[in-house]
């Protein structure tokens, strides 16, 4: 059997990229996402503008994408239509006048270029890493400021009373919890590091576990029910859990063996006896 030659190890180079891609890119989305950019100007914890530092982040992730060779396509760039078309209306055609005109024209602005980074970093190859970790830090980033400012060491929301974090309104939180919740789940197969995100969404405030507690346990029991299906092998049904039948199928394909096959035709990958 001829085996093909083995891929070449990565030079420091693109493990840096690559590193500065999913680490602090994808940082950086997750703090766009919780708000924290804004919150922290808004409370007096950064003395940078937002109008300054979203642009500056927004660069930043888009020439660090542009070095990983981001693969884009049709479907990737409609995302940014909607945004676009809704910046064009508020510039240009202008259909409505408000005393805050202005501040919508930025927000809006704002809104776009961050969803132009988001697909550019989502369209590297390290996409999955880089979405992962922006969704876990947006999620520490707002049940932690929720904390803090429960402690009494900062104000962030607009209602008195209610503990609102970074996202300014107390019923921001919830939202931006179930999302970030789903996104973890989507690229998570760890039922343990999934329940450990359930424990960090579920904060000090009532609606925010009423509200995230059902797609939650909803996306547990798919996780459950996904890591226990009962797969085919050669001696008969056999339970195997999803890590071994991950770990088998990545034993063979890395050396490259073909599936052992048994008798009456049917194959498994990572059986290695079968019976006589």
């Amino acid at each position: 059997m001829n085996h093909p030659f083995p891929m070449p190890s990565p030079g420091p180079w693109t493990r840096l990229r690559e590193w500065i891609l999913v680490w602090i890119c994808g940082g950086m989305l997750g703090a766009m996402a919780a708000d924290a950019v804004i919150g922290s100007y808004n409370a007096g914890l950064s003395p940078i503008k937002p109008s300054i530092l979203t642009p500056a982040m927004v660069v930043f992730c888009l020439f660090f994408s542009l070095l990983n060779r981001p693969r884009l396509c049709l479907a990737t760039i409609g995302v940014a239509l909607l945004p676009s078309v809704r910046f064009f209306d508020a510039l240009v055609l202008r259909r409505f006048d408000s005393s805050t005109q202005d501040q919508v024209v930025m927000d809006l602005a704002r809104m776009m270029l961050v969803v132009l980074a988001t697909i550019a970093v989502l369209s590297t190859e390290k996409w999955r890493k880089a979405a992962l970790w922006a969704a876990v830090l947006a999620m520490l980033l707002t049940t932690g400021s929720e904390i803090y400012e429960a402690m009494g060491l900062a104000k962030f929301t607009s209602i008195p009373g209610r503990y609102a974090g970074f996202n300014g309104h107390p019923n921001f939180p919830p939202v931006v919890l179930c999302e970030m919740l789903g996104i973890v789940f989507a690229l998570s197969n760890n039922f343990r590091f999934n329940c450990l995100m359930i424990g960090i969404a579920i904060n000090i405030r009532p609606s925010s576990s009423l509200s995230s507690s059902s797609p939650s346990l909803a996306s547990l029991f798919s996780t459950v029910a996904r890591a226990s299906v009962v797969y085919p092998s050669c001696s008969g049904p056999g339970r195997l859990t999803g890590a071994n039948v991950r770990l088998a199928r990545d034993r063979d394909v890395g050396s490259h063996r073909p599936p052992r096959r048994c008798p009456g035709g049917r194959s498994w990958p990572g059986r290695q006896n079968c019976p006589q």
